[in-house]
């Protein structure tokens, strides 16, 4: 239901990356979740960290363009750059509103999958106990995908 872009393919940051996010993730592979950037990655990777962009409100038009639905919102000392950076995007011409509706009808989506928007217990995730969470078989789930997910890599 969610996907985390983070790093680059080919020099191209994948928050911002269009071919990945909405020609091969959703249009090939059906993806119908929300897309979430990592923390700080549309101001770190675009303007800063790959020069891909000239500034963080075209770094948030280029990745809301691309299919990254919003960034991770990680608040406190972090900024958060859709909510910082859109009212500019859009004032600059980066940005049209459809783009947004899109976006926005993802997250609505995730937000209705998930029960957020209900406030009852008729979505499956709102009825998960804190007993079963972090559970000595759930432990178990976790450590078998760990050890058959690893991935040595060379720099």
């Amino acid at each position: 239901m969610f996907a985390n872009t983070v790093d680059s393919v080919n020099g191209v940051p994948s928050c911002a990356n269009g071919a990945f996010l909405t020609g091969l993730l959703r249009e090939k592979w059906g993806f119908d979740g929300l897309v979430v950037s990592d923390c700080q990655a549309i101001e770190n990777e675009l303007p800063a960290g790959h020069n891909f962009t000239q500034n963080i409100s075209s770094a948030v038009a280029l990745s809301i363009r691309a299919g990254t639905d919003t960034d991770c919102g990680a608040g406190g000392p972090y900024p958060e750059e859709y909510r910082d950076h859109i009212q500019s995007a859009l004032d600059q011409g980066l940005l049209a509103e459809s783009d947004l509706d899109r976006a926005l009808s993802h997250i609505l989506k995730a937000s209705f999958r998930l029960g957020e928007l209900y406030g009852n217990n008729t979505v499956p995730a709102q009825t998960i106990g804190l007993d079963v969470v972090d559970s000595p078989e759930h432990r178990a789930i976790a450590l078998s995908a760990a050890e058959q997910a690893l991935t040595l890599l060379r720099n």
